[in-house]
């Protein structure tokens, strides 16, 4: 801060002293004119030759990018066939062996495109060796692009500075040619255009430092909130589960397993049932469950989870509403002992001011049998339950 106030207090006495020197004459300044003159004439002539170099060494570049970017089209293309025809291939296909370039299609006999006889032909590489080979130039290629690119902009960048140079000496050259053909008690009109510039210049030299200065405090501000992002980060667990996560995972792979015993899964044992730590989904032997499981087997599954997920919520936080709705359960026609052990499994949900509700058209007097023993409530619906309004 005292190296930015020490520059501000320097700027403004700069800038007084340009303002409370008295502008000379043209008189005064003449033998000088004419020598800076012809000193700046010189420099812009050698100032253009130079900006003619950089211009044609980017043109250069950019005919060099303009290759290496067609070369990479080819390689992306080429690779692309390769790829093609790998799948192909691994998809049980023979047609990159039938089209031999140098056989015959229909009776695979060996011909030659010449009259003349022909050294032996080199060996052709596999697709897969040609698939590493045109990825390693492709790799050689970007890197070349963007070689070429970071170039350019140093280019691009040296032409704005030599460009910029050339500007301001030539505008201080036709200054001074105007003192030089000015009556002599005129005041110099180079001198007040180099006050005039000056004052530019550091007017946007300052604007600069307060930018800088702004960008400073950003930066602190930044540097701050990445301290916090690591320190929370240390405080994460490595795992993307954390302890209390894995514990809840195991309790519902525990109760899945409990209840598909009781409602008699048969499709493998039930000791063999897991949770997924990726999906939360049921898996055996790593492997997400699939047809393998006969329908009402499916549905017992589903019971299952749906009340483990259910059950783990009164022991431990979770974001489930508590409520459950099933609707027509025994849509599979599962074992009527199933569906008895999943309604007296439900009705625990009551005691821990969880809710299970059931919609199902299961035979009246087969219900009243089941729920004769459940502390439920029990609605019944003569009527359709959706009717025309009279």
């Amino acid at each position: 801060m005292e190296a930015s106030g020490r520059y501000r207090f320097n700027t403004a006495a700069r800038i007084a002293e340009l303002i409370q020197v008295q502008t000379p004459t043209v008189a005064d300044t003449a033998s000088e004119s004419e020598k800076e003159v012809e000193r700046l004439m010189a420099y812009v002539a050698d100032q253009n030759i130079a900006r003619s170099v950089i211009f044609r060494t980017r043109q250069t570049e950019v005919s060099q990018k303009a290759s290496v970017s067609k070369r990479l089209a080819a390689l992306e293309e080429d690779l692309q066939k390769n790829l093609d025809a790998q799948k192909l291939r691994n998809l049980g296909s023979t047609i990159s062996e039938s089209f031999a370039p140098d056989h015959c299609p229909n009776c695979t006999q060996p011909i030659a495109d010449t009259l003349l006889a022909q050294r032996a032909g080199a060996a052709i590489m596999p697709v897969e060796q040609n698939i590493e080979y045109i990825r390693a130039q492709r790799g050689i290629f970007q890197r070349l692009s963007a070689q070429a690119d970071v170039a350019i902009e140093e280019l691009d960048r040296r032409l704005t500075d030599a460009t910029t140079r050339v500007n301001e000496s030539s505008s201080r050259l036709r200054a001074l040619r105007n003192d030089l053909v000015t009556a002599s008690g005129t005041p110099s009109i180079a001198v007040l255009e180099e006050r005039i510039r000056a004052e530019a210049r550091l007017s946007g030299l300052e604007d600069a430092l307060q930018r800088f200065e702004q960008q400073k405090s950003a930066l602190v501000m930044l540097a701050r909130e990445h301290a916090q992002l690591l320190s929370t980060k240390i405080e994460l667990p490595l795992d993307r589960l954390s302890d209390k996560d894995k514990e809840k995972l195991i309790r519902m792979q525990s109760l899945i397993r409990e209840q598909a015993d009781s409602y008699g899964f048969t499709t493998f044992p039930p000791s063999e049932l897991e949770i997924s730590h990726e999906s939360y989904k049921p898996q055996r032997e790593g492997f997400e469950i699939g047809f393998e499981m006969s329908a009402s087997d499916t549905i017992r599954l589903k019971w299952a989870y749906q009340l483990a997920l259910l059950e783990v919520a009164r022991t431990s936080e979770t974001h489930h509403a508590g409520l459950i709705i099933f609707d027509e359960p025994q849509q599979q026609k599962t074992a009527k002992i199933s569906f008895k052990k999943l309604l007296d499994r439900a009705a625990s949900a009551r005691l821990s001011g969880q809710q299970v509700i059931f919609a199902t058209s299961e035979d009246r007097d087969q219900l009243d049998e089941f729920l004769a023993d459940v502390d439920c409530h029990f609605l019944a619906f003569d009527a359709p339950i959706v009717r025309r309004l009279s």
